[in-house]
């Protein structure tokens, strides 16, 4: 995820892509588009994607903890983080 952002940010690209993990979208993206049903019910960004926002587009869902550790930069760590390829 981060070499695709640093990639679209180095180009002045528009990147899109679907995710159902909400930290990780929340950590490397700009703008989210929520989808419950085939219908949009979100559209916003980072700091309007609250878990109530979540609930809406998930429902019924445990959120609690959800965006622990998440302040939409870099700081956090994640599978991406250990994972990340060589330069």
């Amino acid at each position: 995820m981060r070499y695709l952002r640093e990639a679209s940010d180095d180009r002045g690209l528009t990147t899109f892509s679907s995710l159902h993990q909400v930290n990780i979208a929340r950590k490397f993206g700009h703008r989210f588009i929520g989808l419950r049903e085939g219908e949009k019910v979100f559209d916003g960004y980072r700091d309007e994607l609250t878990i109530d926002a979540v609930d809406k587009i998930y429902g019924d869902i445990d959120t609690e903890g959800m965006f622990v550790g998440d302040n939409g930069d870099d700081s956090a760590s994640s599978a991406d983080d250990e994972n990340e390829l060589p330069a």
